[in-house]
């Protein structure tokens, strides 16, 4: 399943813990994959989004600034992911919640939800509500199932009120769902899943007291049982974090529980755990630990094989053991792990109907080692069975040939031109993605590839066409259009007024927030 992405505070989310670093300056790392079609893949990271309409061959730059709706300056964010059945991207971060119609040409703020309204330096309007995004994810396995989102509501001190479901209808406005939670059963939320065999069982991860708990719904979101999560080395989980959700049985679920201890020396190891329940998370077992980050987890279509990848984010000082990174198999019936894979550092994991995707550090980013031959930053196991190295993986992407954000096919100036080449102009020390990535001269794409406001959209050749419409086609040929352009509505004009105001102030960020071994999850 997904893999969920945040701020500082809870960026063990995605395990890349709190540093100094920016997040339009941190180490490379592709952290989320979707596959809207077989050649339209979409990429997550700490660099922004990165996506293909040709099948991996051009993959074109989305910025931060856009994904987000404000700059990064020295705030590390990292974006939410997941897609809808009709083609929509919703990404974003927990401040807003913004859709894309047009593979990721431009995205809006959601107004139907919650907003972090201090994000955007904006007083909170009357009538309107505060909130932060937690999670989206897909509610059940079907080809139309609308996407579900958790939201931790605040009030005027910032303080976590409850947390809410919310779906999004025909129409793509989203309505509360199920009853809220309560703060007495869930005082941080970190991930939401649904079993793809019952929309009615839903899933929700956090802490209470700072102890992982687990909540879980039969009724749609109507009720919630609360059970702990009980693993080895309580003292230091900085998190467990719901991974998938089996698509035979709604009862058998796997959670990856994040941990860092103290070596003798003073350093802090990784010692990430694979956790699976079989009884709908009244209990759980750890099957699977080692001194590494768990960054991946995918599990086979028919639920039958679990891969775990590690890996090592580079994004602060704890280490993971280079001798455990890789992808280990289990049976779902015996989870009982080997390490079939031992020279890829995992970044991510995704099953599809085209194969096993994998994320993976570059061993040799400029590409000028023929050792390295196999090495890339996204690639795709298509043959039978399971993967036993690198070289069982198509390369589909190494950064240094990221193409540079998807041109405008009427000649606009892309929003994203400066970040890509000059950077972030709040952060303290700009630097052009393209830099960071090898990418400056990455060359021309295809005549294939993504072009803003024209061709066919997800499935077609990889454009946008001008009032041909389907799947994540924009409206009269415009890819910049609001998800709804009901400019009554005084929630979208705020959101929209605040994410241009945005673009030209800066914010701070919490530091130190993982300096301990113990958790400390707050941010209100």
């Amino acid at each position: 399943m997904h893999v969920v992405q945040r701020i500082v505070a809870v960026a063990v989310v995605s395990f890349c813990a709190a540093s100094p670093a920016l997040a339009n300056g941190r180490f490379p790392n592709a952290q989320q994959l979707r596959e809207l079609d077989p050649q339209t893949l979409v990429v997550a990271g700490t660099y922004g989004m990165l996506v293909t309409t040709n099948g991996g061959r051009d993959f074109a730059y989305q910025c931060e600034a856009e994904i987000f709706g404000k700059p990064t300056g020295t705030y590390t964010v990292d974006p939410l992911l997941e897609v809808a059945s009709d083609g929509a991207i919703f990404s974003g971060s927990l401040h807003a919640l913004r859709i894309s119609r047009d593979l990721s040409c431009a995205f809006e703020a959601e107004p139907s939800l919650p907003n972090n309204w201090s994000f955007f330096e904006l007083e909170r309007p009357e009538g309107a509500e505060s909130g932060q995004i937690v999670d989206v994810c897909r509610r059940g396995g079907g080809a139309d199932a609308p996407v579900l989102a958790l939201a931790r509501m605040l009030d005027d001190a910032a303080t976590t009120t409850e947390f809410r479901l919310y779906q999004a209808n025909a129409r793509g406005v989203f309505e509360v769902v199920g009853a809220p939670i309560p703060v007495a059963l869930m005082d941080f939320g970190l991930t939401l899943d649904v079993a793809p065999s019952d929309p009615e069982r839903i899933y929700v991860s956090g802490t209470l007291d700072n102890d992982p708990v687990l909540l879980a719904s039969d009724d749609g979101g109507r009720s919630f049982r609360s059970s702990p999560i009980v693993v080895g080395d309580p003292d230091f989980v900085l998190g467990a974090y719901l991974a998938a959700v089996s698509p035979n049985d709604p009862e058998r679920l796997y959670l990856r529980v994040a941990r860092r201890v103290q070596t003798k020396g003073g350093l802090y190891q990784r010692d990430d755990s694979l956790a699976v329940s079989s009884d709908g998370g009244r209990s759980v077992s750890e099957v699977l630990r080692a001194q590494a980050n768990l960054l991946g987890f995918a599990l086979s279509l028919d639920g039958t094989v679990v891969l775990a990848g590690y890996g090592d984010p580079r994004v602060d000082e704890t280490l993971s053991s280079p001798a455990v990174v890789g992808i280990y198999r289990g049976d779902a019936d015996a989870l009982a792990f080997e390490h079939v894979v031992t020279d890829i550092d995992v970044s991510c994991l995704r099953f599809t109907e085209s194969g096993l995707y994998a994320c993976a550090l570059e061993r040799d980013p400029l590409g000028v080692d023929p050792a390295f031959l196999d090495d890339f930053h996204l690639g795709i196991y298509r043959g039978a069975g399971t993967p036993t190295s690198a070289a069982d993986f198509t390369p589909l992407l190494k950064l240094k040939d990221v193409r540079g954000p998807a041109p405008w096919n009427d000649g606009r100036t892309t929003a994203c031109a400066e970040e890509w080449t000059s950077g972030d102009p709040n952060a303290p020390v700009p630097v052009g993605t393209c830099t960071r990535l090898n990418a400056c001269e990455s060359g021309a794409a295809r005549s294939d590839a993504l072009v803003c406001g024209m061709a066919t959209g997800v499935g077609g050749s990889g454009a946008m066409d001008a009032g041909k419409g389907g799947p994540g086609a924009p409206d009269a040929g415009c890819g910049c259009r609001l998800v709804r352009t009901d400019t009554k509505n005084p929630l979208v004009l705020l959101v929209f007024v605040a994410v241009a105001l945005g673009r030209t102030r800066r914010r701070g960020v919490p530091a130190g927030a993982l300096s301990a071994p113990r958790r400390k999850l707050r941010v209100d």
